[in-house]
């Protein structure tokens, strides 16, 4: 847990984190449990702890165009108890006392507000939690990328504290990725299909001779043995290039494995992102 210190080394702002018990892939069905880490160098009283578990998937091509489906969201609270320090135990002890208390006509009514979760400078509070991961919809497999751009799919678990409004303190926020795979049964037979593709290409008329359409025409085709491929897997791939000339150049030939991201929206609208 990340803790920010003043130059004295002290601790100077309150610490609020987020961390799995289990680090690892997750599949639809599987339970994530997790705690909530706080600690504060000041005494502070918290109203909430509001968690939001949620998936999307996300294209961002450039700053400005985004198009975003949003899987799943669920929120929920935390059971904090209920308490207080010395001190508000002592001022609500008194105010109880007077209420009883007869003036004139009026008895002082007994304060009813719900009390506030307390925290004590400098403890560390742990708070444990766990979510479902959804079984009743298509989950597609996580990206893991250290880019913020092109095409993501992302499942992500959100923190907020939030504090009484009486003590104008902003909520704060902490969130951790959880990394979910989609179940797929590799040994089914329409994942054992071997995959092909092939793509022709024309070079310039000059470089054919005359009255040879069928000259300068370069051809590529890729093979791989099968559709489907687990994690950690080789992927074998075979190349035939089949090129109207000898010709010799390095690196010629580039082999890259992209992710494809097709996004629908009920305007009918495409957003296609790679990664």
């Amino acid at each position: 847990m990340k803790r920010i210190l003043d130059s004295s080394g002290k601790q100077s702002k309150i610490s609020f984190d987020i961390q799995l018990d289990q680090q690892k892939y997750y599949l639809r069905g599987d339970v994530i449990e997790g705690h909530i880490f706080l600690q504060s160098p000041k005494p502070i009283r918290v109203k909430n702890i509001r968690l939001q578990w949620s998936g999307r998937v996300r294209v961002q091509l450039e700053p400005t165009l985004r198009d975003e489906r949003e899987l799943f969201k669920e929120t929920t609270y935390m059971e904090l108890p209920e308490t207080e320090s010395a001190t508000e135990t002592a001022r609500r002890e008194a105010v109880k006392k007077a209420a009883m208390t007869v003036t004139g006509l009026f008895l002082v009514p007994s304060s009813t507000s719900k009390l506030a979760h307390f925290v004590e400078a400098d403890k560390l509070y742990s708070y444990p939690f766990s979510f479902i991961i959804p079984e009743n919809t298509i989950l597609p497999s996580c990206t893991e990328s250290e880019i913020n751009v092109g095409g993501i799919v992302e499942y992500i678990i959100e923190a907020y504290l939030e504090r009484p409004v009486s003590d104008f303190s902003s909520s704060i926020k902490a969130q951790i990725r959880v990394p979910v795979l989609q179940r797929i049964d590799t040994s089914r037979p329409e994942q054992i299909v071997p995959q092909s593709v092939q793509v022709e290409c024309r070079g310039s008329p000059w470089l054919r001779g005359e009255g040879r359409e069928n000259d300068g025409m370069a051809m590529i085709t890729a093979t791989v043995p099968k559709k489907a491929f687990i994690r950690n897997q080789p992927v074998p791939i075979t190349v035939d290039i089949n090129h109207f000339e000898p010709f010799k150049r390095k690196q010629a030939l580039t082999i890259a494995l992209v992710c494809i991201l097709h996004s629908s929206r009920l305007d009918h609208t495409q957003c296609q992102g790679r990664h």
